[in-house]
């Protein structure tokens, strides 16, 4: 039976949450419903979390009744009218007046060692990613594009208007230097004190980005053994490391606005590429007489 959600309702309550569950079924390991812990025991996912096909009813129970978040996310299988005409083939979700919600505060240290504070960021727009260093996968394919999207900004000049940020998603397991050196692989300005755009890669402790990215930005993510495995020669850094085990994480990225609101997000590892995320900034700057 296909459940259908009330789009107006609930995204009234939590407009990021309301745009994932929206957003259509992910690619193998991407988001499930959030339990109380971040990281699953080797193998599995989080205790706690519900079936695709029980998600949107139980996840929708829960926010109506309680007004909280916790993260609409989505139910498998096809929901045909959950989503304005052409979203499902790019899962890319424009912005509207109200934006999905606001970037959350944070202080948390970046790869060079600095401590980096959300108002940091204040009046730029930003290009918000969330990556696992040892990945071999994905992330790979998306940094290559923000390290292309870092060029052709500051070829257009517009790198002072742009801050690019990325969350490590494996706080346990890689430090500081681990995040300068899978940027430095791809393409990355080695110091982004002096490169325009910046681009942080942000660690913390695991509660702090638990805090942030989970909490706050409705990624989910969970450490399980070795998986799928993409070619070790994409990952430089991962096959020095030879880790045991993955992260799953949702595959989305933000684009957040001067004011810290979120206006554009995309919801596969196709769809977040240079030219869209390109487009998305310039939008935003047009917008806003940047």
């Amino acid at each position: 039976m296909a459940i259908r959600v009330n789009q107006q309702i609930v995204s009234e309550i939590h407009p990021i949450s309301t745009a994932l569950a929206l957003a259509g079924p992910a690619e193998t390991g991407h988001v499930r419903e959030p339990s109380n812990e971040h990281y699953a025991p080797e193998g599995g996912m989080p205790a706690g979390w519900q079936r695709r096909a029980l998600a949107v009813p139980v996840i929708v129970a829960t926010v109506v009744a309680a007004g909280v978040t916790g993260g609409l996310l989505w139910a498998s299988g096809q929901r045909s009218g959950d989503q304005p005409d052409g979203y499902r083939t790019a899962q890319a979700w424009p912005g509207n007046a109200a934006g999905y919600g606001h970037a959350p505060s944070f202080t948390l240290t970046d790869q060079t060692g600095h401590t980096i504070a959300s108002a940091h960021f204040r009046g730029k727009v930003q290009v918000v990613s969330f990556l696992f260093p040892y990945c071999t996968t994905d992330c790979p394919l998306l940094a290559r594009e923000l390290a292309l999207l870092q060029q052709a900004l500051a070829a257009e000049g517009l790198g002072g208007k742009v801050e690019i940020v990325t969350f490590n998603v494996d706080p346990g397991g890689a430090g500081p230097r681990q995040l300068a050196a899978f940027l430095e692989q791809y393409g990355a300005a080695p110091d982004p004190a002096t490169a325009k755009p910046h681009w942080h890669f942000l660690t913390g402790s695991p509660q702090q980005i638990k805090r942030v990215v989970r909490d706050q930005y409705h990624v989910a993510y969970w450490k399980v053994a070795s998986g799928e495995q993409g070619a070790e020669g994409s990952n430089a850094l991962a096959k020095r490391a030879h880790v045991s085990y993955d992260i799953k994480h949702s595959d989305v990225t933000y684009v957040v606005d001067q004011n810290g609101t979120i206006r554009h997000l995309f919801t596969s590892k196709t769809a977040a590429t240079e030219t869209t995320l390109l487009n998305a900034i310039l939008t935003i700057l047009r917008a806003q007489g940047g």
